[in-house]
């Protein structure tokens, strides 16, 4: 065949080596090349070279990227300058148009398998030329990145007040995670941390920002609380998120949202976290309507939760609505933000909680006169308890607190003189709830004892006669 159009599929597992088509006038498009072929070899006579170019783009558009396609001079020997010529500049133009290789002086089919064969081998020594100069790019590409991340790291340790703090951080605070290259620097919307896809921001305050994610291997939505290194200029608030960390490795309970992982980025400290709905408590609690009993069996959670966390000798130390989040689907109730946790057992001095769900023995504070933090999360659960059959705002109501009302030791001696005889508390609750029992008040009476020495424990909460059905519908402790 030494007309232009024939295309010959070459393939090394066929005995004959060639399969021989005319495409006349069908577009090259339409061609189906055998799987098995490793070549497409196209001829191309004098004078015809515009009409194999057009074969060639074709060809390129309809066959698979690893298919080798060369062209054949028919009736071109090179016999004379002439000749010469023509071949070179037969080649320029084909090798332009997406031919790998041009072949000549092939007038026998032996002639043709041959060099095919020698075309190839040239074709793939250049193919792993060209491999081995772009894996060579690559690795210098990810080597200068390293480089420059280094330096970029090395640039924030030094202009940051702990200095190069950050790089032994683990071994002063054990179970800090240590500085990695690997976590980004910073945070693009729609990005990536590890296996998870950024979302959109959920929160923003003095603790860091928080990021919706979902975990592209599970499906699963994820938070991502990112703290800004820059805000930790002492090492006491290094300290704090250190101890938040290791409060959440120790706490394993379906009422406490679980930590999924932590990193040590160059500027920032990632903590991974479950998300166990769209919004805290305090939102739901605006905008949902619930039942005596599910109130009541949400309060059993919350309890629940917090007596688990004092079995753990771990204090929340700021118990609030907007610290939970309810879960839709299971009816779940979880407590988060752990922030201000503390050691349950251990005495404090620092005034901490979200006014006006503190404790008076936070209020009224001194150095001689310490409080216990696991007596501060009883009394803030009570007032949680107001909110959910109540209303929001309920407290501040019964002493006639208002917005520009500010924490402090006046405070206190108002909560002691109001809850003194317990008989202020009984009728403001029964204003908003006319049958409220005596087993709902005893509660109440025993979180808001003054006095943080007799006030009922988390325990006692959990036993009281008001959660019995909450609780035999409740899964076992933990």
């Amino acid at each position: 065949a030494r007309a232009s159009g024939w295309l010959l599929a070459w393939s090394s597992t066929r005995g004959d080596k060639f399969l021989g088509q005319r495409l006349g006038q069908a577009p090259a498009t339409s061609l189906e090349v055998p799987e098995s072929t490793e070549a497409v070899v196209v001829l191309c006579k004098g004078g015809q070279l515009d009409a194999t170019i057009d074969l060639l783009k074709g060809l390129r558009q309809a066959s698979r990227s690893s298919l080798t396609l060369l062209c054949l001079l028919v009736d071109a020997s090179g016999d004379d300058p002439a000749q010469r010529l023509y071949i070179m500049s037969a080649q320029r133009e084909l090798a332009a148009h997406g031919a790998h290789d041009v072949l000549v002086n092939c007038r026998t089919k032996p002639d043709l398998n041959l060099a095919v064969e020698m075309s190839l081998a040239r074709c793939a020594r250049q193919q792993l030329v060209c491999r081995r100069v772009i894996n060579d790019v690559q690795t210098r590409c990810r080597a200068e990145m390293k480089a420059m991340q280094a330096q970029l790291r090395d640039a924030v340790v030094r202009e940051h007040p702990l200095g190069m703090f950050w790089q032994v951080v683990h071994r002063a605070f054990p179970g800090f995670p240590e500085l990695s290259a690997d976590a980004p620097v910073e945070l693009q919307l729609g990005g990536r941390f590890g296996e998870c896809r950024i979302g959109r921001e959920i929160s923003r305050g003095s603790c860091g920002t928080v990021y919706a994610m979902e975990n592209g291997e599970t499906g699963e939505a994820e938070v991502l609380k990112v703290i800004s290194k820059a805000d930790l200029d002492e090492v006491s608030h290094v300290s704090a998120i250190w101890q938040e960390i290791e409060y959440l490795r120790k706490l394993s309970h379906e009422n406490i949202v679980a930590m999924r992982g932590v990193a040590h980025g160059q500027r920032h400290i990632f903590i991974r976290m479950e998300r166990a709905g769209p919004h805290n408590f305090f939102a739901t609690l605006r905008e949902a309507r619930f039942s005596f009993e599910d109130l009541r069996n949400l309060f059993g959670q919350l309890v629940t939760g917090v007596e688990h966390c004092h079995s753990r000798d771990i204090a929340h130390q700021d118990l609030k609505p907007e610290n939970l989040i309810l879960e839709p689907e299971s009816f779940r109730l979880k407590l988060l933000d752990f922030g201000a946790a503390t050691s349950a057992s251990t005495p404090r001095t620092d005034l901490v909680g979200t006014f006006p769900f503190t404790a008076p023995e936070v209020l009224r504070v001194t150095p001689k006169e310490p409080y216990m933090p696991a007596a501060v999360d009883v009394w803030a659960c009570a007032v949680v308890l107001l909110e959910m059959l109540c209303g929001i705002g309920k407290l501040a109501r019964m002493l006639d607190w208002d917005r520009s009302t500010q924490p402090g030791s006046g405070r206190a001696v108002e909560l002691q003189e109001y809850f003194a005889s317990g008989r202020q508390l009984a009728d403001a609750v029964r204003e908003e709830l006319p049958n409220a029992g005596a087993d709902l008040l005893d509660l109440l009476l025993g979180s808001f004892t003054v006095d943080a020495s007799q006030r009922w424990s988390a325990l006692d909460l959990y036993d009281s006669a008001w959660l019995e059905e909450a609780r035999a519908s409740a899964p076992p402790r933990q």
